[in-house]
């Protein structure tokens, strides 16, 4: 069994967790629960060898580092241990000392000279570099076992997806989701490839994740605005259109029966809407359920103050849910469902 230490975005522990649980599954077929070592560190174990090529992790969002776990254990055995594990053909590395390491009396003690050591003695040709580094070895200190940590990361989070933040897209709205949200929701999903629809697309926040990701997208939205505005955004990251956009209510059906891999959306939750109510979002429930393909998921961002999750486990098996803090009056919920 290999060990991997995950860091992951302090906004979100949840949501973070979920995302990377449900694309492991994705990719390897395997079910793995992160657990929480301390604050934003986490851990997994599995027999699958992970390397920096993985395809999966180009697509993480809530996810900043991923490394293996090299050396875990007591001062005592540091050295020794960790000697055996490095690589003699790096000739370049960096210590990244995180704050639960660098204020404990271990680290305090014996400074980072000590730590560095054992790869430098190894390394044929050593070379600290902290700007460019072949290799990153993180220290992190387990209070509760008095433990110390050490990994060797092979994923940094390029976090690409902020180039489509909305600030960053020609067309916008203020109450738009944000990249990283929409990037994760495209990935609970659970598909590597398909056709993934956004039956309140609006401007496009959700879809334009999912084409970032190489997937076939449809858009549907009651506003023309929106839809040409999700079109500008479109041509402006990919230089190229949404496969198919169509004006209509979402209570009205829209698109073929069985026709879609997956639905991913942000439901409406102003206060027209909310004057709508069960109407509104039961209807799109049943109409998603048509649309999609038996077994395919629908995973629907919506408001705290909406009555939703009920009507959802009417329809479909509830797989999973998140929350998102936005402020004091509202946190939008993540809810993941299987049409069954």
């Amino acid at each position: 069994m290999v060990t991997y230490l995950l860091l992951l975005k302090g906004t979100n522990k949840d949501l973070a967790s979920l995302e990377f649980e449900i694309l492991f599954k994705t990719y390897y077929g395997e079910d793995i629960k992160l657990k929480q070592i301390r604050n934003t560190l986490f851990f997994f174990s599995t027999n699958k060898v992970l390397t920096r090529q993985e395809e999966f992790l180009k697509r993480l969002s809530f996810t900043n580092t991923v490394s293996k776990l090299l050396f875990k254990g007591k001062i005592e055995e540091y050295s020794k241990t960790l000697s055996s594990q490095v690589n003699p053909c790096m000739e370049s590395f960096a210590l990244r000392i995180h704050s639960s390491f660098a204020n404990s009396s271990v680290y305090k003690e014996k400074g980072l000279d000590y730590f560095a050591k054992a790869m430098w003695t190894v390394m044929k040709k050593p070379k600290i570099d902290l700007n460019d580094p072949q290799c990153v070895y993180h220290f992190h200190y387990d209070e509760e076992k008095n433990e110390i940590l050490c990994s060797e990361e092979f994923f940094e989070n390029s976090k690409d997806y902020l180039q489509r933040m909305p600030t960053q897209r020609p067309f916008c709205k203020p109450y738009t989701i944000k990249s990283d949200l929409a990037r994760a929701s495209v990935n609970m999903l659970g598909l590597k490839t398909g056709l993934i629809c956004d039956p309140f697309c609006g401007t496009g926040a959700i879809l334009l994740e999912a084409q970032s990701m190489g997937f076939e997208v449809v858009g549907n939205d009651i506003s023309y605005k929106d839809l040409m505005g999700y079109r500008a955004n479109s041509f402006h990251f990919f230089s190229g259109f949404p496969s198919l956009l169509t004006l209509s209510d979402s209570r009205e059906l829209v698109f073929k029966e069985k026709s879609i891999g997956g639905l991913v959306t942000d439901i409406p939750y102003g206060k027209s809407s909310r004057k709508l109510g069960t109407e509104l979002y039961e209807q799109f429930l049943l109409n998603a359920k048509k649309y999609l393909k038996n077994g395919a998921r629908l995973v629907v961002i919506y408001a705290n103050f909406l009555e939703f999750e009920e009507l959802v486990k009417k329809h479909y098996k509830v797989l999973g849910q998140a929350e998102e803090y936005i402020n004091k009056s509202m946190t939008r919920r993540i809810i993941v469902a299987e049409n069954c």
